[in-house]
């Protein structure tokens, strides 16, 4: 047996198909991913220097900075790969 599609409209199957959609998507994932490591690393920063550093601000910028760039990286990926 074969599994039957999760929709029969096929307005929104021809939408999956087209290659802009993939290329939304993909837009979509690198923003989100930019966000949420970003915030991540200033939060990751922020413990650290609250805790450890004494109240500096180069562990903020150096997190931050390392969660952007690893967004941007997986963003390159992400537009590597065929859809």
């Amino acid at each position: 047996l074969q599994p039957f599609p999760r929709s029969t409209n096929t307005a929104e199957m021809d939408t999956r198909k087209n290659p802009e959609f993939y290329l939304s998507e993909r837009w979509d994932r690198c923003f989100t991913n930019a966000l949420i490591y970003t915030g991540v690393g200033l939060t990751a920063g922020a413990v650290l220097s609250l805790t450890v550093l004494g109240r500096r601000k180069w562990p903020l910028v150096f997190f931050a900075g390392t969660g952007l760039g690893t967004a941007v990286s997986d963003c390159k990926r992400s537009f590597r790969r065929p859809p």
